[in-house]
């Protein structure tokens, strides 16, 4: 008796396509988005499709595809010629972000005192002590990470769906100004400020101590400002010596 084999459903062929295109997508978007904000690719530089492709073994398709979602958060720009660009970095926003900054910081501090356990406070701590070893090391790429991971491990403890998705997403936005402006600039003093900042909040936390969650939240965020702040102020032209003297003079008629 003949045997018939299974007809072939194109549509499932189909599916299984776009859903291998969809995963490839995210994978390039997670990978590059990571890579973007640790200034592995730094602001500015060109974006080459087909260089991503081969790296990621993917066609341009689903590469594209996740430069368009890194565009919806202003990492990547198109330019007119349809090429594209890792987002220069700009503080044309810096006021408006250190607001949301500080209002999150806010709320997701003082929820942290109301909804945490005690896994949450050992997980806390934990992180602590891993920034707090990163900062030993002065690799930029492990403190900025440990710092990241601290102030996320706060915020699940909130157990709120909505300050883990927007808290993080900000901490994220403000990334390369911290690698930029504030770990550069900032001095032992300030770091040891940030240490015992985050001491005393763990302990405002265990403690469900709000108000004082609330303090701590705003005075971390002013801390980081005053650095980044510092960081634009002028501080080699001021002491440069520009007199022109005689012999400066006379040098510059022997050199005509």
């Amino acid at each position: 008796m003949p045997t018939h084999s299974k007809p072939i459903n194109r549509s499932d062929t189909t599916n299984k396509k776009t859903r291998k295109r969809e995963r490839g997508a995210v994978t390039v978007y997670d990978i590059l988005r990571e890579d973007i904000l640790s200034l592995k690719l730094a602001a500015g530089s060109a974006i080459d499709e087909i260089s991503l492709a081969e790296r990621f073994n993917l066609s341009r398709t689903p590469i594209r595809e996740a430069l368009f979602m890194l565009s919806s958060e202003n990492l990547v720009t198109f330019l007119a010629n349809r090429t594209s660009i890792v987002t220069p970095h700009s503080m044309e926003n810096a006021n408006a972000y250190f607001d949301t900054l500080i209002l999150l910081s806010r709320a997701v501090f003082i929820n942290a005192a109301v909804e945490r356990s005690a896994k949450d406070i050992s997980r806390i701590k934990s992180a602590i002590n891993s920034y707090q070893e990163a900062l030993f090391t002065e690799d930029l790429y492990q403190i900025v990470t440990k710092d990241i991971n601290l102030k996320y491990s706060i915020c699940n403890s909130t157990n709120n769906y909505f300050y883990n998705k927007y808290y993080p997403n900000c901490l994220d936005s403000g990334r390369r100004m911290k690698w930029l402006h504030y770990y550069p600039e900032a001095t032992s003093t300030d770091l040891q400020k940030t240490i015992l900042d985050m001491q005393a909040l763990i302990t405002a936390i265990e403690d469900r101590d709000q108000s004082k969650c609330d303090q701590l939240a705003i005075s971390h965020v002013d801390s980081i400002i005053e650095v980044i702040q510092r960081s634009m102020v002028p501080s080699v032209s001021k002491t440069i010596d520009l007199t022109i003297t005689e012999s400066t003079n006379l040098q510059i008629r022997k050199s005509e």
